[in-house]
């Protein structure tokens, strides 16, 4: 808090003239500062109300600040009306986070940040929610030189009237309610723990980054006085579940399956899902394979060696303006790589693959039939498609191979199960020993064979 003083010296309400667009002048000084504070108005009415607001706080005894030259009780309502909102953080915040983020987080970020923006707005209809939503994603939590459009402007106006400035938004009471609200999806049941943490990580940043800029002092998320705890059921378990994995011979069977779909769309993605599996990479890696990346030799093992990734993040969030954005690498830095040997099955579908595709005039072996790169949602409907031919109705409606990050888990599984050391496998898959056995240590539908005639050897081994 500013220093403050009671002698106070209000001067006569000056006239400038005609010529100044403000002629009306008010002037105090507040002892033992030397200079006079001033403040000017268009007309004399306005100039004298402001004086007779100083006066009356003389007469009440208020004291006055130093710096701004205000008593104390014009100087906190001054503050009220200029303190920040919620909406100002946060869009402040999304343009930080922008230049640090690549396209995908970037999305993510804006979708986080619009879930609790509205989570500090009063309850409104589905489709006035809707509007908000969709205003905040083109307008507030994304980078761009445009003008909303005047609808939109007066919405983008209404939104900011009814954020809660950052003070009353970090009162231990609102926060929990926010917070309460986060636990939910849209139409009102639960969301998913993953949907929530997620959620939570933005919400935390957010106030983590308006300590920075001396909006906060503190957290209030890891403040003691919240008193509000995550639900035992949203806590997050990242793990793969056994449902989800593929041995060999269904991943060869969908394999099958998805070289059907389409008069000359499956064809192109046998080589495309087979990577996931026998080189667990993932799709943005795919997408993103040069040929000079493989070495694929006509009998025996190859190797790829991966440089970078190109996830499918949609024109509004790279810097290109291009759905995809080329990176580096999940966990590694720029130009660093991740070599993964290849059993001859893979190598065989690759040589394949570009014996009757050919390679892209960017190098890239997978494209589209039109030559475009591959947009999630083609393969995620060609995956879905060959699910309908290889599964039956029971089947088709279980988790196994549902996605195609799941071809990917099935191959990491392969190789833990075949023995190799937890670290070679996260080496070649591009992750950590920990998330490893976080994610991956369970059991494989399928292999409990395997496993038991590992017992039976070791049985049949012990001394009589």
């Amino acid at each position: 808090m500013n220093a403050t003083s009671y002698e106070v010296v209000l001067y006569k309400i000056r006239d400038r003239g005609e010529a100044r667009p403000k002629r009306y002048n008010c002037r105090w000084r507040v002892a033992p500062n030397p200079k006079a504070f001033s403040r000017s108005y268009v007309t004399k009415s306005q100039a004298k109300a402001f004086n007779g607001d100083l006066q009356a706080a003389m007469n009440r005894g208020e004291a006055f600040d130093l710096v701004k030259g205000l008593p104390l009780s014009m100087l906190r309502a001054e503050e009220a009306r200029t303190e920040p909102t919620w909406l100002d953080l946060a869009t402040s915040y999304a343009l930080f986070a922008w230049g640090r983020n690549r396209g995908n987080s970037r999305s993510g970020t804006a979708s986080m940040l619009i879930d609790i923006t509205v989570a500090f707005l009063p309850e409104m209809p589905a489709q006035r929610r809707n509007q908000v939503r969709l205003a905040l994603r083109h307008w507030a939590f994304k980078k761009t030189d445009a003008e909303p459009d005047a609808d939109t402007a007066a919405l983008l106006a209404w939104i900011q009237d009814r954020c809660p400035k950052i003070s009353a938004a970090v009162e231990p009471a609102r926060l929990r309610s926010v917070l309460d609200r986060l636990t939910l999806k849209l139409d009102g049941k639960p969301a998913s723990a993953a949907t929530f943490a997620k959620r939570k990580v933005i919400l935390h940043a957010a106030l983590e980054y308006a300590i920075t800029e001396e909006l906060l002092t503190h957290n209030p998320l890891d403040a003691s006085t919240l008193r509000w705890e995550t639900p035992k059921k949203l806590k997050v378990v990242k793990v793969v579940k056994p449902q989800q994995i593929g041995n060999t011979q269904q991943v060869e069977h969908l394999l099958t399956a998805v070289s059907y779909v389409g008069a000359g769309q499956g064809p192109r993605f046998v080589a495309f899902f087979a990577c996931m599996y026998h080189a667990m990479m993932r799709p943005e890696e795919v997408v993103a394979l040069q040929r000079d990346q493989c070495e694929l030799p006509e009998q025996g093992w190859g190797r790829l060696v991966l440089e970078a990734a190109e996830p499918d993040v949609g024109a509004d969030w790279t810097d290109s303006g291009e759905r995809h954005e080329r990176q580096e690498l999940k966990h590694r830095g720029v130009g660093e790589t991740r070599p993964v040997p290849i059993p001859p099955r893979l190598v065989g579908l690759l040589r394949e693959h570009i014996r009757r595709f050919g390679v892209g005039a960017d190098g890239k072996l997978f494209r589209t039939l039109n030559g475009n790169p591959i947009q999630s949602s083609t393969y995620r409907h060609v995956l879905l498609a060959a699910r309908d031919l290889a599964y039956g109705p029971v089947e088709r409606g279980s988790l196994r191979l549902r996605k195609a990050y799941d071809l990917r888990h099935s191959g990491i599984v392969l190789r833990l199960y075949a023995g190799i050391p937890p670290k070679q496998v996260a080496m070649w898959a591009g992750h950590s020993v920990q998330v490893l056995h976080q994610k991956y240590d369970n059991v494989l539908e399928g292999y409990d064979a395997h496993w038991h005639q590992k017992i039976d050897a070791a049985l049949n081994s012990e001394p009589a």
